[in-house]
């Protein structure tokens, strides 16, 4: 086409229709004129196959959608809970790379609180699950709607963690009154601090990790 600029062009056909790639000289100065060249030298193509009976589409794609490297944590020795803080702490340091503009994370669970209630302590209470929810929902106000599921009979509450520790759980208070006699969580459920349930495991060389995709 005698554009210059481009560094490399490749093509790919089949029936119906044909793919050009161009990909242009990452230090030319004026990357604008180049795209500018390439599509007026795409319009003075006449010369098509009868067949063909719209003109070509020229669409840009911006390489920063493209992530520059995939960077990937794994540990024998570490927990999940300190690999997942010093893969935290490592996410932070990056994203500060001067280039850096975002990064995406595979196999960093979020935090949450599970609250596993005993349906026979619920009843004695005269308490429903909605009555657990309202209480930790008013309690953990910066939390989005969580989830209740059921397992083996076992009513589980499933919450997104602003608690950091299960004590603070087990103090929320579902019920009180002008008595001072209250009912609190740790009176109808057992609490423990874990992860989400994983959508897909993250793996590298074998092994369970944690990785960041980093784009500029």
């Amino acid at each position: 086409m005698g554009v210059s600029g481009v560094k490399q062009m490749t093509s790919f056909s089949q029936d119906s229709i044909s793919l050009i790639n161009l990909n242009i000289e990452p230090d030319v100065k004026d990357q604008e004129k180049v795209k500018k060249n390439i599509k007026q030298a795409i319009d003075r193509v006449t010369d098509f196959p009868s067949t063909v009976k719209d003109r070509p589409i020229v669409t840009e794609i911006n390489s920063n959608i493209f992530p520059i490297i995939e960077v990937g944590i794994l540990s024998d020795t570490l927990s999940y809970n300190d690999l997942r803080e010093f893969s935290r702490q490592f996410n932070k340091k990056l994203k500060k790379i001067n280039g850096v503009s975002r990064t995406e994370s595979f196999g960093f669970l979020e935090k949450e609180v599970k609250i596993n209630v005993d349906p026979i302590l619920l009843k004695k209470n005269e308490l429903s699950l909605n009555d657990v929810f309202l209480a930790l929902k008013n309690r953990n106000i910066r939390s989005t709607a969580g989830k209740i599921t059921i397992n083996n009979n076992e009513k589980i509450i499933t919450t997104l963690s602003q608690f950091e520790k299960p004590e603070n759980v087990n103090n929320v208070i579902i019920r009180s009154n002008y008595s001072g006699n209250t009912v609190k969580i740790s009176d109808i459920a057992t609490v423990e601090i874990g992860f989400e349930k994983p959508v897909y495991i993250n793996r590298m060389n074998g092994k369970p990790a944690i990785s960041y995709r980093v784009f500029k």
